[in-house]
Order: structure tokens, then C-alpha cells, then sequence
């Protein structure tokens, strides 16, 4: 069995904090942008052996945080461009039990089948400002101007608001 290095048990210590830290809020990105949890947890998993293959020692990665939510919106779409299509309409708040509101499932799949109409930047942004990210975050997230984010962001709000009431 080969002997562990001291350096190679910080860096799982270090690889396992990041892991823990950003997994929960990377799985629910990326399970809003491909809509099946499966395919989502894969793509997390695609991120993560990225990060961990990526020799972060000379500082290449200057924020972990946006490296991670950039790379999985970009995992995300890869897919989506793979599979040409969304897939099932599955969130991840919803239980597949007898407790759950059929109303509030209904809702959310509407939600879900409207998102699906949206092109990649739209949906990334309406996501990542469900997820509480400052427009300042999602300018750094996305790679669209600051200065861009507000309007844009209001009009991709206003057509899913103008979808959804067609659809109630």
C-alpha cells in the first residue's frame, strides 16, 4: 500500500472542506439547469474532478467560489447541449411522497416546463438570482457586464412572469 504524504492529506483535508462547503449549493444550480437530479449530481461530480485535477497550487483560481459555480453552469449547458433538449421536470425541493402539496408540484413543474423555454443566459440568470447571488456575483458568475445584469435580469423576469400567467 503507498505511504500518504503529509501534502497529500492537507490537500484532502482542504479538497473534502471545498467539497462539503459548495456541494449543496452547486447540486441545486446545476439540478435547476439540466431539471433531473441524476444528470445533475453527475455534472457536480464532473466539477469537483475538475477542481481536483487542477493543480490550484500556484493560485490559477483566484475565486474558488465563482470557479465552481462557472464550471458548473458550463457543465450544465454541455449537457444540455448533448441531450439537445431539458430532461423530466423534477426540482429538487419536491418529495416524491404522500405529504407533498399536489398544488405546490404542479406549480413547480409549471415552473420548470417554462424555465425550459428560456436560452442559457436567461436561465442561468434567473437561477443563480433564486439562489441569492448579489448582480455583482452573477456578473463575475456569468461573464456579463455588470453594468448589464439589472436589465437584463428584470426582462428575463418579466417574460417568465408574462409565461407563467399564460399558463395559470
Amino acid at each position: 500500500m503507498p505511504k500518504i504524504s503529509k501534502s497529500d492529506k492537507c490537500m484532502n483535508t482542504e479538497f473534502n472542506t471545498v467539497y462539503k462547503d459548495n456541494y449543496p449549493r452547486l447540486f441545486r444550480v446545476a439540478s435547476k439547469m439540466v431539471c433531473d437530479i441524476d444528470v445533475a449530481h453527475d455534472v457536480v461530480q464532473d466539477v469537483f474532478m475538475a477542481y481536483h485535477l487542477t493543480d490550484n497550487k500556484e493560485g490559477n483560481i483566484l475565486d474558488l467560489k465563482n470557479w465552481l459555480l462557472r464550471a458548473t453552469i458550463n457543465k450544465s449547458i454541455d449537457v444540455i447541449n448533448r441531450q439537445k433538449k431539458f430532461v423530466g421536470t423534477e426540482w429538487l425541493n419536491i418529495k416524491k411522497d404522500e405529504s407533498v402539496n399536489l398544488e405546490q408540484g404542479a406549480e413547480k413543474a409549471i415552473i420548470d416546463l417554462t424555465l425550459n423555454k428560456f436560452n442559457i443566459r436567461d436561465k442561468s440568470l434567473i437561477i443563480l438570482y433564486s439562489e441569492g447571488y448579489s448582480y455583482k456575483e452573477i456578473s463575475q458568475i456569468t461573464g456579463i457586464k455588470f453594468s448589464s445584469i439589472g436589465k437584463l435580469l428584470a426582462r428575463t423576469l418579466e417574460k417568465l412572469k408574462i409565461m407563467m400567467n399564460d399558463k395559470i
